[in-house]
């Protein structure tokens, strides 16, 4: 082997190495230092919640979209965990014209003895907002011509350590046949 061909191997194999030796060494730093709690809650603290539709009326057939905003209104990141189903990450309220509970889908209640299919964290940045689209339809009887108010709620936090509960504002949408 030549000297050009052991240089690249080199170039190659030695940032690789310093790489994950420093990785580790920062791996075991982190396992090293406590969790802080408090600085957590403080950060799930400046999280606020929002909701919102494109329009207030809506034809029976049509799929109701929520717009749910999550806004960090503080100066450091904050980290939540995102489940991949709604109904595993919100608490909806959806109340008829009668101050009756909406009650869930068919589909829905399927899709729930399964549970969560999966859940990660998701970062949001300072002063950053980040949206999501909740086809609300699709987990409560909304075909049904009548008014509804919409609220969301959701739990932020680590278990039994921080709990920090979110609730939207309330909006009202109408169904028209």
């Amino acid at each position: 082997m030549n000297v050009a061909s052991k240089l690249l191997q080199l170039s190659i194999i030695l940032p690789l190495m310093i790489g994950i030796a420093w990785s580790s060494a920062d791996y075991r730093n982190s396992q090293n230092r406590p969790f802080d709690y408090q600085k957590y809650s403080d950060s799930v603290k400046q999280l606020e919640m929002r909701i919102g539709v494109m329009h207030e009326q809506w034809d029976a057939e049509d799929p109701i979209i929520v717009s749910v905003y999550l806004t960090n209104k503080g100066k450091s990141a904050v980290k939540i965990p995102d489940a991949k189903v709604p109904l595993f990450k919100y608490q909806m309220s959806v109340i008829d014209e009668h101050s009756r509970q909406v009650p869930i889908t068919e589909s829905m209640k399927k899709q729930l003895k399964w549970g969560p299919s999966s859940i990660r964290s998701q970062e949001i940045e300072p002063r950053e907002t980040i949206e999501e689209k909740v086809r609300i339809s699709d987990i409560f009887q909304l075909n049904q011509k009548g008014t509804y108010k919409i609220t969301f709620k959701r739990q932020v936090g680590i278990a039994d350590k921080v709990r920090q509960e979110l609730t939207s504002n309330t909006i009202t949408v109408s169904v028209v046949e």
